[in-house]
């Protein structure tokens, strides 16, 4: 009997004997006691009551699931056992309140993923049906648009009026095309991005030009509030992309007479970017569907075209980038859409030349780009300049009468907070026609003749303001 007492106490399970007699308990153990508290109580109910009896009196084993006064499901597995001549009711007690929990949750679970399933195929199927009307349209224009062009009676304005109208039907079925093929690849995880520093002012001019022709058809006032400051770094074309599909959604949604704002702030880090709109506004129990794959938002009085693809994708491209898009809409109010990047500081461009108008000429066009120029009208000046403004970039006259580019740029270098300073030179002379011996003192460095410059610096600019910009981001990156 002492061996099966060690294992009774030992057990893992809640166990307790029982005298068939008087169903009085013999034994307990800790297992039972850390579960039960009070193992009388459980004896105390009807339904155990009559387990217990039948367990005595059919002499097989019963099992039942009951709830306790803690509410909590109980399963007791009954039956009369022999020990040493002595018959003993034996008592096993689970406890099977978290996996029924865990079976109702999962089984909630499955059901929902099921309902989210059937949603998903109904919503495929619709989205199949709409692209097919949706290209079907376009093509029954074109079609119809042909034959009136094989009319040579047309007038010049009105063949030209044709032409416009097949094209924008065109334009229609190429940002289908667009909006599949971009989410294919969202969903396949090989769409790339090219980061680099942008400017958010000369981001924003970008749009007011491609949008000034649909603001004028349609009678929408489209304007923008930016700090010349604000610079993100992000992919160029895929940010232009979330925008243009921002804007284009407003223009949609908004009056004749209405406007259409774009602006930008500084929060925590990131540029916060909205694109605004004085339209129809959104209703509150659609504002949850707006970033939903497949879905139109529309109503009686608007009816959108598209794929239903765009803010979704704006979405992803956003994510991707480290940031967060979100909407905010009172219905008949207008709507504001609101996404932010990381932000990062504008960059500062320090340019030596004698030639003021020159360097007046260069400093507004790269001024219109998105940097903040400062002018030296000699080495020395330029030298000090770059000491006090810290710049992310030099751009040197190679002929400068007090010292020459290479001596001002090595003076530089020695200067410990500049000595990973980028450096573009200017030269009066084609590169070929350049001194050996200072083209072997250059090296790598990139030199621009100054006839020419419009068609070269601004690339190689952002090329080395980005090679900066990234190595600023992994230092962030290693420093965290």
């Amino acid at each position: 009997m002492e061996k099966y007492r060690v294992i009774f106490q030992n057990s893992l399970d809640a166990m307790m004997i029982l005298n068939p007699s008087d169903l009085s308990i013999e034994e307990v153990n800790k297992q039972a006691l850390e579960l039960l508290k009070e193992p009388k109580a459980l004896l105390l109910q009807e339904e155990v009551k009559k387990a217990l009896q039948k367990a005595i009196q059919e002499r097989k084993q019963q099992v039942i699931e009951i709830n306790d006064q803690e509410k909590r499901s109980l399963v007791l597995h009954l039956e009369l056992i022999e020990l040493e001549h002595h018959q003993h009711l034996f008592m096993v007690i689970k406890d099977v309140t978290i996996i029924q929990k865990t079976v109702s949750e999962k089984t909630a679970d499955l059901k929902l993923a099921i309902e989210t399933l059937h949603k998903s195929n109904q919503l495929k199927s619709d989205f199949v049906s709409m692209v097919s009307h949706e290209i079907r349209n376009p093509l029954s224009v074109l079609k119809s648009t042909l034959g009136v062009l094989e009319n040579t009676k047309l007038s010049v304005k009105k063949r030209s009026e044709i032409l416009h109208i097949m094209s924008r039907h065109i334009d229609q079925m190429i940002a289908i095309a667009n909006d599949l093929l971009d989410i294919s690849k969202i969903e396949a995880g090989i769409m790339h991005y090219h980061l680099e520093k942008i400017s958010v002012y000369r981001l924003f001019r970008t749009m007011l030009h491609h949008f000034d022709h649909l603001s004028k058809e349609s009678g929408v006032e489209i304007s923008f509030q930016c700090d010349r400051s604000h610079c993100i770094y992000a992919d160029e074309l895929k940010t232009e992309q979330v925008m243009a599909n921002l804007i284009n959604n407003a223009f949609k949604a908004t009056p004749k007479g209405g406007k259409i704002t774009l602006s930008s702030k500084l929060v925590d880090g990131f540029l916060e970017i909205s694109v605004s709109d004085t339209g129809c506004g959104i209703a509150a129990e659609k504002m949850d569907l707006l970033f939903k794959r497949f879905v139109r938002i529309t109503d009686a009085q608007h009816h959108m075209k598209g794929t239903g693809l765009g803010l979704s994708i704006a979405k992803s491209l956003v994510e991707a980038q480290g940031g967060k898009i979100l909407a905010t809409s009172e219905l008949g109010k207008g709507a504001t859409f609101q996404f932010t990047l990381p932000a990062t500081a504008i960059p500062i461009v320090v340019l030596v030349d004698e030639d003021m108008e020159f360097s007046e000429k260069l400093s507004h066009y790269l001024e219109e780009e998105g940097y903040k120029m400062k002018q030296c009208h000699s080495a020395f000046r330029g030298i000090e300049e770059c000491q006090e403004a810290k710049p992310n970039l030099v751009i040197l006259n190679m002929e400068l009468s007090d010292l020459s580019g290479i001596e001002c740029m090595n003076r530089l270098k020695e200067v410990p907070v500049l000595k990973d300073l980028p450096f573009i030179f200017l030269s009066d002379q084609k590169i070929e026609k350049i001194d050996q011996g200072k083209r072997e003192k250059l090296k790598e460095m990139p030199v621009v003749y100054k006839k020419n410059w419009e068609k070269e610096l601004l690339s190689i600019l952002k090329k080395q303001v980005q090679t900066l910009v990234q190595r600023q981001v992994r230092e962030v990156s290693d420093h965290e």
